[in-house]
């Protein structure tokens, strides 16, 4: 057993009362793992699944990297992440990531596709224990 330690700030200026949000957390977790990896995304979703089951909770982290797939600069195509039945997660622009628990039962996989040409992304998962 392994433990993945997580802490989140946010802090907002310009919006009246500044605010701050600071959470943290400590999650058990087992294996099977998947540490900090790259992929370039195509235009197909399929060709780029990261969550190869899902048929447990697992916490997945996924950044674009604002590059293309030979490393240069790519900060105009967005990042989508779906299911792999197509259906819309989240959609990243360069430099933007999330965390995300992750749980379907078991039928739907993660998968990461470019809005055009291909982007450069990286990702991790870890099983809740």
């Amino acid at each position: 057993m392994a433990t993945l330690d997580v802490k989140l700030e946010i802090t907002s200026r310009g919006f009246g009362t500044p605010s701050r949000i600071r959470v943290t957390d400590r999650i058990n977790t087992t294996n099977p793992s998947q540490n900090l990896s790259r992929v370039s995304a195509t235009t197909t979703g399929a060709d780029t699944i990261i969550l190869p089951s899902a048929s447990v909770e697992r916490f997945v982290y996924i950044k674009h990297l604002g590059l293309n797939s030979a490393g240069a600069k790519n900060v105009t195509d967005k990042l989508k992440v779906e299911y792999s039945d197509n259906n819309h997660i989240a959609e990243l622009r360069a430099g933007e990531f999330l965390f995300l628990p992750y749980d379907t039962g078991g039928s739907a996989l993660i998968q990461l596709e470019a809005s055009a040409n291909t982007i450069q992304a990286e990702y991790a998962f870890f099983t809740r224990s």
